[in-house]
Parts: C-alpha cells; sequence; structure tokens
C-alpha cells in the first residue's frame, strides 16, 4: 500500500514525517499504524519502533536523532483482527539529516590601538559572550628594527575582557611590532588570529621652560595657582585651631574637677579608732576596758584569807 511518505529534517535532532489520509475501506482494513526507523548503516533487521498510534494520524515527529546521518523511515499498518493479510507500506524513505552547526567555527581577527609603553588589541569574529567560548589567549609579539630583521618572540597569557579586549604592556616607545594571537577554545581546539604590523607612538614628555621668570604670563599664573591653593588651605588650618582649643580647655576642666573630687574625698575621711591616751598608761587606776583589772584578782583573794584567819583565831580565843 502507498501512503505517500513524505519526512522532512527540521533540525539536526528532529524529523517531521507526513502521509496520506486513509480511505473508509483501508480504516476498516487497518486497526492503527506504527513508524519505523534506522540508520542506513545499521543491518536491516534493527528498526527502532514508535508506539502505535490511531489510524485517523496522518503526521508525526520523530525526536533525538543523530545529526549528519542518514535514516530510512517507514509505516507499519497494523491489520485489524479479523484480517488474516499483512498489510505493507510500499516506499520507504530514506532521509539525511543536517549536521549540527559548529559554534567553534568562526574565524578571529585581531586590531590594534598602539600608544607609547602598550597597545590595546580587540578581537573581531568572536560569538557573544567571548567566555564561553575562549577559555584563555596567547599574544605573540615581536620587534622588528628597519632592516627587517626580527628579535626574539614574546609570548604573553592574557584572559581577554567581555568586549574581546586584551591590554599589552611593556612595550617601547617609537619601536615597530608584529603580532598575533592563539586562542585556547572552551571545546579543546585552538584558532590562530590574522598577523598584524604596528608601530608604538613616541614618548612626549613635558617640556620644562627654564625662563620661567621672564615670562610674566606664566609668573601670573603661579602666583594665582600659589594664591589658590593658599585659600584652599586657610579654612583647613582654622579648623584645626578650633579643635585644639577645644581639647585644652577641656583638658583643664578635667583635671580642675578631679582636684576638687580628690579634696573633697580627703575631708570627708573619719577616723575609725580612737587615739590612745596618755593618762590610760601614767594612771594605773584609769579604767579603759570593761570588767575588773586584771592583776587585782589575786590580791582581793589574798585580803579575804587574811581577815577569814583572823576571825578563826578571834573565835579560839573566846
Amino acid at each position: 500500500m502507498d501512503v505517500e511518505l513524505h519526512v522532512v529534517a527540521v533540525d539536526g535532532t528532529t524529523a517531521k514525517l507526513s502521509w496520506r489520509k486513509l480511505e473508509p475501506r483501508e480504516k476498516s482494513l487497518i486497526d492503527g499504524i506504527t513508524i519505523k526507523y534506522r540508520l542506513t548503516t545499521d543491518p536491516f533487521d534493527k528498526w527502532i519502533t514508535t508506539p502505535m498510534i490511531h489510524r485517523d494520524v496522518n503526521e508525526y515527529t520523530l525526536r533525538d536523532l543523530r545529526s549528519g546521518l542518514s535514516y530510512v523511515v517507514d509505516l507499519i499498518l497494523r491489520p485489524a483482527e479479523s484480517l488474516q493479510t499483512q498489510l505493507l507500506s510500499a516506499k520507504p524513505v530514506t532521509i539525511e539529516m543536517p549536521a549540527r552547526p559548529n559554534e567553534f567555527d568562526f574565524v578571529p581577527s585581531i586590531d590594534v590601538s598602539p600608544e607609547s609603553y602598550r597597545t590595546m588589541i580587540k578581537l573581531r569574529g568572536l560569538p557573544r559572550p567571548t567566555d564561553k567560548y575562549v577559555n584563555v589567549v596567547k599574544v605573540n609579539f615581536r620587534e622588528a628594527n628597519s632592516e627587517g630583521l626580527e628579535n626574539k618572540m614574546v609570548h604573553m597569557f592574557k584572559t581577554p575582557s567581555e568586549d574581546g579586549t586584551v591590554i599589552v604592556d611593556g612595550l617601547r616607545p617609537n619601536n615597530r611590532y608584529k603580532a598575533w594571537m592563539d586562542l585556547y577554545l572552551a571545546n579543546g581546539a585552538t584558532l590562530s588570529t590574522n598577523t598584524v604590523t604596528f608601530n608604538t607612538k613616541e614618548d612626549l614628555k613635558p617640556v620644562i621652560n627654564e625662563n620661567r621668570d621672564d615670562d610674566p604670563s606664566a609668573n601670573e599664573a603661579e602666583a594665582l595657582k600659589e594664591s589658590s591653593s593658599g585659600e584652599a588651605i586657610k579654612p583647613y588650618y582654622i579648623a584645626l585651631m578650633i579643635v585644639a582649643i577645644f581639647a585644652i580647655i577641656t583638658g583643664i576642666g578635667f583635671v580642675t574637677l578631679l582636684c576638687v573630687l580628690m579634696k573633697t574625698k580627703t575631708c570627708a575621711k573619719a577616723a575609725i579608732t580612737r587615739a590612745p591616751s596618755e593618762a590610760a598608761y601614767d594612771n594605773p587606776t584609769y579604767k579603759t576596758y570593761d570588767g575588773e583589772k586584771p592583776g587585782e584578782e589575786p590580791m582581793k583573794n589574798g585580803s579575804a584569807t587574811g581577815k577569814h584567819q583572823k576571825n578563826i583565831n578571834s573565835t579560839h580565843a573566846e
């Protein structure tokens, strides 16, 4: 059965299939449709099949195909249960899948903007953002003299900015250089740019006028500059003097307050212990303690013993 199968590649991994709608008589014989496909290099019996789709559907999309390869696509017509005969598609289709575009397939070039001691190299032809495709660049340059002889090669590894700009320092003024770049890409490949020749600019140093005293305009300008500088510095010194005076006054007040507090603390002191009197030592009868004086107890006891003995003797005499 010729179902007029057509296959169109959408991109490197997707293909869209379409076929004619089935006639009512054909629908009565067909229960569903299955799509089978394989690489042209695969064995004949190594087919990949899709789930069965309804017989009223007349288009389908194949995904996850391999870019840059050829496929053979055909339909399997599933017969109804009551039909014992198998229906086949008469014309399989071969499709060539397009190769996926190489994001790293670009041709870089450089432009230079030289100065006296350095040059700015601008990368052209790079996709954006630059850091997605370029990991690092190697700047190659050498100095060439007027006879065309080339000196030793110099290599520098740089990381380009977002806009692909690289600054090369260490050049000499008023010299001729040749330069190019090697780009190390994120996919592991290496690309080289074109070679450019450029001359650095002369070193223009400011000329000092030794006869400034003879130039009235220069003297006036210098005087005006000094006057402006003095006017600008004057408020600074005024503010500094005010701060110094305030600090001195604060220090004097602090010292005065400290002296007053020390004097007040000295006057408020009270004697914790009583000073001993000289009379307490000169007069033995002066009592400076509570209770009986120590040392008198033996004397009292001795006196009482004598009186008691005397009374006893008097009693015996009677």
